[in-house]
């Protein structure tokens, strides 16, 4: 069933341009709406996505993903890179790599900044491949998530900006990094709850 039961009464009253037809048809349009709900719950749309593999996301889904926190998601083992290196070697030690950012931390540790790919491309286009990473890096006004916030959050902040990761911080000092989550993790962390 499709699901859209008062579209077969406007067609119907386009054809035959009878009034008299229609109150008739509205109530043939309940029942028959009623009974395909009960026997069949999705719509034909929900069922043939369903049935190649696609699941459709319903309340569920979002009542999950609200429910997850970032701490049940996010990669603690965060590979970061020290603000005074230059862009070469910071290129050095990521080209293997699949991450397309990297959060950037000053001598102490503290989170100072992230840089992507596209700034170290940035850098060497420019001539500069030997400047600190940190001179090329975004330090302000850095998305972050915190680990108590819901993966919900999450999502909406990558899709905001369009990018693949936040930084997780602590919210009594935003310069300390706890750990990486990306749109991957929070897929990863639906999955296993939702098995």
């Amino acid at each position: 069933m499709i699901r859209t039961p008062m579209t077969s009464v406007l067609i119907i009253f386009e054809l035959t341009q009878d009034y008299n037809i229609i109150l008739a048809l509205m109530v043939a349009n309940a029942v028959a709406f009623g009974i395909a709900k009960r026997l069949q719950p999705r719509s034909i749309y929900s069922a043939l996505s369903l049935q190649d593999g696609v699941a459709l996301p319903d309340h569920e889904t979002e009542h999950l993903l609200h429910e997850i926190h970032v701490a049940d998601a996010m990669v603690t083992d965060v590979l970061t890179l020290p603000g005074g290196i230059t862009v070469r070697e910071a290129l050095d030690r990521t080209k293997e790599l699949p991450f397309s950012g990297f959060p950037v931390v000053d001598a102490g540790g503290k989170l100072a900044g992230i840089v992507s790919h596209y700034d170290f491309d940035q850098a060497q286009a420019a001539g500069k491949p030997d400047v600190p990473v940190l001179s090329i890096a975004t330090q302000e006004y850095v998305l972050h998530a915190h680990p108590d916030q819901s993966l919900d959050s999450v999502m909406a902040k990558l899709g905001q900006r369009r990018i693949s990761r936040l930084p997780v911080v602590s919210r009594e000092d935003p310069t300390k990094l706890l750990g990486i989550i990306t749109a991957e993790d929070v897929i990863a962390a639906f999955g296993r709850i939702r098995r």
